[in-house]
């Protein structure tokens, strides 16, 4: 078997592992079995929230939710008795030893401008206060988004010549299951090379097959002034990503708290308004450790969050700069799902894996 194929049948069968244990797990959870993992809530993190079909090959799929699923989740979520947070909250609901409701947090990384088109409606229509982690180096237009870029190129071309900084690549790439396994080596190489000089060449090669990475970040990112105006509605909260949605742990010291600092300087600059939450890139325990947790405290935030999956519990609070956060999925947009998820049990079933 080819590589690109056995990629394609790996990434189809971990898509229907992960369904068919969302829907066993729905089913223990609709029976009120193993309530007590739920925990006291859940931080709920998305990217885009966007009507649009996913194209025939679209490797960010999963960092895509349509406004009616946004909409269903909160429908689900209050059905189960939670109420909305907005971060600010976050600490003082932690200090509650006996909270009468669960609590939701939603936060939205990146800063895409369907974040304010499509998100922002559903939010204001059930009252439901949010973060937006807007990463300032798309928000001024100084910095690319790979993955967007990649994906831009890889629909363009049917062969691939790169080398990003690990040596010439070759891609043979007609095929969807041929572009997926580019996406995916490509992927690897940006997240663990030096970040600024890895895009600048990808940027580069993306420019020779005639595409133009910075203005894909103008399509999609938020400009400062839809960003000023976002922050200005009563439900918005603004929070920093960094400045070049870099992979923090491979960064020196001096470079993590400038990435970090010039951030939080930069949102608060544009929206006239405290930026005290903070989000790191990728957010994997192998992305953000001990040191990223004590540099965004020794940053002047007040919280950060990452994107290991779990529930909250009262442990939470001596855990303010390593928070936790539930991907909402492209992949699997079903109510029953969200419900699975906040029930804590697929996390505690991974640990004893």
């Amino acid at each position: 078997m080819n590589k690109p194929l056995a990629i394609a049948l790996r990434r189809s069968m971990k898509k229907a592992m992960i369904q068919a244990g969302l829907e066993t797990i729905s089913g223990i959870n609709s029976l009120g079995m193993m309530s007590e993992l739920s925990g006291i809530g859940a931080i709920f993190t998305m990217h885009r929230v966007e009507p649009t079909p996913d194209p025939l090959f679209n490797p960010s799929a999963h960092l895509s939710v349509t406004p009616d699923f946004l909409e269903k989740t909160i429908l689900a979520l209050k059905a189960k008795n939670y109420r909305a947070y907005s971060l600010n909250d976050l600490k003082a609901y932690l200090k509650d030893p006996n909270p009468r409701q669960p609590a939701m947090f939603f936060t939205l990384d990146d800063g895409y401008k369907n974040n304010l088109e499509y998100a922002l409606p559903v939010f204001k229509k059930h009252n439901v206060p949010f973060t937006v982690f807007a990463c300032s180096g798309f928000v001024e237009r100084s910095h690319t988004m790979w993955w967007e870029t990649t994906a831009e190129l890889l629909m363009k071309v049917d062969e691939l010549n790169y080398d990003i900084g690990k040596g010439e690549r070759r891609f043979e790439v007609k095929s969807a299951a041929q572009k997926y396994a580019a996406f995916e080596q490509i992927s690897q190489d940006m997240t663990m090379l030096e970040h600024s000089a890895a895009v600048e060449r990808l940027d580069q090669l993306a420019s020779e097959h005639g595409i133009n990475a910075q203005n894909i970040t103008n399509d999609l990112i938020l400009t400062d002034e839809e960003l000023r105006n976002l922050s200005r509605e009563p439900l918005a909260d603004i929070g920093a990503h960094t400045i070049s949605h870099a992979n923090l742990a491979l960064v020196n010291d001096q470079k993590l708290g400038f990435e970090m600092a010039f951030s939080k300087d930069h949102i608060e600059t544009i929206t006239g308004m405290p930026a005290p939450h903070f989000a790191f890139p990728y957010g994997k325990l192998e992305n953000a450790g001990k040191r990223e947790f004590e540099k965004a405290r020794n940053s002047g935030f007040d919280l950060s969050v990452t994107t290991e999956p779990n529930v909250l519990d009262q442990t939470a609070c001596q855990n303010l700069f390593a928070l936790k956060r539930i991907s909402l999925n492209g992949y699997y947009q079903r109510s029953r799902y969200v419900k699975a998820l906040a029930s804590g049990i697929p996390f505690k079933l991974m640990k004893a894996g």
